[in-house]
């Protein structure tokens, strides 16, 4: 920040730091010499910085009532209350003081986030919006619904199940309880003719939005009115600074990553991120929380990992910069323990500790978090590291190859456990599906265009495009047996994601390898390519962005299925297989929704 009148420079945090500095001196002061207290000095209504704090409404966030037991430090401290203060001031630059920034405070910040959030309504899957050229026809601006009142009870209980059967275990950043009775107050007040509490009401909303996007059949009016109804809510939470603000973005998050009028994704992954590293949440200090409650802490642990586990899907899909990296983060793993057993006044359970333990309904979630860092050391190994040798490159490639293995071994058998077989999240074809999109982004860079030339000889290349090809087919065939066996599937960027580029590297992978070609024959290429465009057509179905995903691959795999049956006459496939004049529309959308590296390299040697 910059010192208006002089121009200095200061660092962040400076006036909270000094605040809190003055306040214990004061204390101090008022113990050795009461008779020079400075109780009675008051701002200058003249000034008018001053008195815009004194007639701004006071926000309080959670932190603040953590670390200070009023917004400013109290006045009264004996000389016991020392370390205590100092304990807090060192909090204070680690958290950046989110009390209050003056004129960037909780109130104007939340003010332009509601704006942000109001803006970005477009058919797209959310995922972000940097995207120009759009195709209208298929992707463009959607008129805001009417909010929608509350639902009768019955409905709304239909609502919260599906949102907790179905986004909780993958995301638990809401703690079920808690929300329940929010709930309960939501509609006790509304029974008795007044208006709930907004905060509550917020929650409530958003919850039966994501719900009513799982589950339609719950739902007596659309996800859309529910969402409208809590946007107008939204400012007056993102005041409140803390958790319950980064709580509010990622329902929003839930929200976008379903819907084709939420926020952008980045945007919203971004925010909550940054958010957490500005409240601490990244880091576990050596010194004791002040009178935080064990639930609280466990939020503050869950918001944090998902909102890391949100932004590493985010980054790896647009090719984007991580918002933290993992040498930055020491914070603990949640516990594993079922909400029912967590609350303010402590544990009721002992946590799950070992793999050999029964998963509890946040299992699934922490293994995800562990496959997250993995993805960490992939782009370090792979992605940053353009300058290593081939035996350098090999070396780290083995270890992530080891620690994916590893990884696969302990995975939780939440779907047993917790038998709800509509819901793919925790089940153990969900667990291959993920190491196997892991082994993709480990490998594919190695089988493009822009990147053979990385030390591998002929028959290492060979291997790793058959690894890929395997991996691709096993993707696109999971993912048609979740959409075959589940309704409750909504189709959302990340799936759309994966499923594409799992498409587009198989078929890469029948054009530029003879081995693959022998593995694979034209019975099975056409069950790979057939189960991938199925999927394809259902995400379609649900939801119009997906389609120039579809149209696309259909072109590319109709044309790889031709020259294949061609083999008979000894020409072998050849790359492109189509012109940029066949498949502008599509690939300009694609585009414009969002593309990472490898995805364009994938393109450009199939499309030119």
């Amino acid at each position: 920040m910059e010192d208006p009148s002089t121009r200095r420079q200061l660092p962040p945090g400076y006036i909270e730091t000094l605040e809190a500095r003055i306040a214990m001196l004061e204390g101090l002061l008022r113990d050795s010499r009461p008779e020079m207290a400075l109780d009675h000095i008051r701002p200058d209504d003249s000034n008018p910085s001053l008195g815009e704090f004194e007639a701004a409404p006071e926000v309080e966030s959670d932190v603040t009532r953590m670390y200070f037991d009023t917004p400013t430090a109290p006045a009264t401290a004996s000389k016991a209350d020392v370390p205590v203060m100092l304990e807090r001031l060192c909090m204070s630059s680690v958290v950046g003081s989110p009390a209050y920034f003056g004129l960037s405070s909780p109130l104007t910040f939340s003010r332009v986030l509601g704006t942000t959030f109001k803006a970005l309504r477009f058919h797209g899957p959310g995922l972000t919006m940097s995207g120009i050229d759009i195709d209208n026809t298929v992707l463009g601006p959607i008129p805001r619904p009417s909010p929608a009142p509350l639902p009768a009870r019955f409905f709304g209980e239909l609502l919260e199940g599906a949102y907790f059967d179905h986004i909780h275990p993958q995301y638990p950043f809401l703690h079920r309880p808690t929300f329940r009775s929010w709930q309960d107050k939501v509609f006790a007040a509304t029974d008795r003719g007044e208006v709930p509490q907004p905060l509550h009401l917020f929650f409530v909303y958003m919850v039966y939005a994501v719900g009513a996007l799982v589950s339609t059949s719950s739902s007596p009016t659309s996800a859309e009115a529910y969402y409208a109804a809590a946007e107008e809510l939204l400012e007056q939470v993102m005041s409140i600074a803390g958790l319950t603000c980064v709580q509010a973005m990622l329902c929003c998050a839930m929200y976008s990553m379903r819907s084709m009028s939420g926020a952008s994704l980045w945007t919203l992954s971004g925010l909550a991120l940054r958010q957490c590293i500005e409240l601490g949440y990244h880091r576990d200090l050596d010194w004791p929380n002040h009178q935080t409650d064990i639930l609280t802490v466990e939020m503050q642990r869950r918001v944090f990992w998902v909102s890391y586990t949100i932004d590493r899907s985010a980054a790896f899909s647009l090719g984007r910069p991580f918002g933290i990296t993992d040498m930055d983060i020491n914070a603990k793993f949640p516990l594993d323990l079922d909400d029912e057993h967590i609350s303010a006044a402590g544990l009721t359970s002992h946590p799950r500790q070992a793999d050999s333990q029964p998963p509890t309904l946040v299992s699934a979630a922490i293994h995800g978090v562990r496959m997250r860092r993995i993805w960490g050391d992939i782009r370090q190994a792979v992605y940053y590291d353009e300058r290593r040798g081939a035996s350098g490159g090999g070396t780290a490639i083995e270890e992530v190859r080891s620690k994916l293995h590893c990884w696969l071994s302990r995975r939780p058998t939440v779907q047993s456990q917790h038998g709800n077989r509509n819901v793919a999240f925790g089940s153990d074809k969900w667990f291959f599906l993920s190491y196997h999109h892991a082994k993709l982004l480990l490998h594919r860079p190695s089988i493009t265009g822009a990147s053979r030339a990385d030390g591998l000889d002929k028959s290492s290349l060979a291997k790793v495009q058959l690894e890929c090809a395997e991996s691709s087919a096993i993707i696109c065939t999971i993912y048609r047996d979740f959409y075959m066996q589940s309704t409750a599937l909504y189709p959302g960027w990340g799936a759309l994601h994966v499923l594409f580029v799992a498409g587009l590297t198989f078929l890469h992978c029948l054009c530029v390898s003879s081995e693959v070609r022998r593995m694979y024959g034209k019975d099975r290429v056409s069950s790979v390519t057939t189960a991938c465009t199925i999927v394809l057509v259902i995400m379609t179905e649900r939801w119009a962005a997906a389609q120039p995903y579809r149209d696309m691959f259909n072109m590319l795999s109709e044309k790889t299925q031709a020259m294949l049956a061609q083999q008979d006459d000894r020409r072998e496939p050849r790359l492109p297989l189509v012109s940029m004049e066949q498949a502008s529309a599509g690939v300009r959308s694609i585009a414009g929704l969002g593309m990472d590296d490898s995805v364009r390299h994938l393109l450009a040697d199939m499309v030119q």
